[in-house]
């Protein structure tokens, strides 16, 4: 049941972020295409183009886990023994839990409190910009869970298919 629950969250989530980067590059490449034709562009391509490249890079950084993505050194854990490696896995796991655990507070707060202002050429109030704090977060926390408990249980370091 978890393993097909993340599974999903992370299929949900690539979708998403493919759909975000495909967007992004048709607005970018209409702004590109007005500029060359009318000699000016729309205000709001710049915009949208930029919070939609906060979101993929927000929610990539999520799925990350799942592929072993992110930056670590790995020279000092890979001369310990299995055992040692499994312990370092755990305690470098709560540690990072604990970092997007107040990233996850701190994001809920910022997004509340920007709800009030809004971006300059959408309108748009700012909380929806930077929910994806909390929601990054959150994915963070349930693929660095998941990662782990493989790993621990099983030895798999790196999923094969999201």
């Amino acid at each position: 049941m978890w393993d097909s629950f993340i599974k999903n969250i992370n299929r949900a989530t690539s979708a998403v972020t493919m759909l975000f980067l495909v967007v992004m590059v048709v607005i970018i490449f209409i702004q590109i295409i007005s500029r060359a034709v009318i000699g000016s562009s729309f205000t709001w391509t710049e915009e949208l183009a930029r919070f939609l490249m906060i979101w993929v890079i927000f929610l990539g950084a999520g799925m990350a886990f799942q592929y072993a993505a992110h930056i670590s050194v790995e020279s000092l854990v890979e001369r310990l023994p299995v055992k040692g490696k499994k312990i370092a896995q755990i305690f470098i796991a709560l540690c990072s839990i604990a970092l997007f655990l107040v990233l996850l507070v701190k994001g809920l707060e910022i997004t509340d409190k920007m709800m009030v202002q809004k971006s300059p050429a959408l309108r748009l109030p700012m909380g929806y910009v930077y929910s994806v704090i909390p929601i990054s977060a959150v994915l963070q926390i349930l693929n660095i869970i998941d990662t782990t408990k493989k790993y621990v249980l099983t030895g798999e370091t790196v999923r094969e298919e999201v």
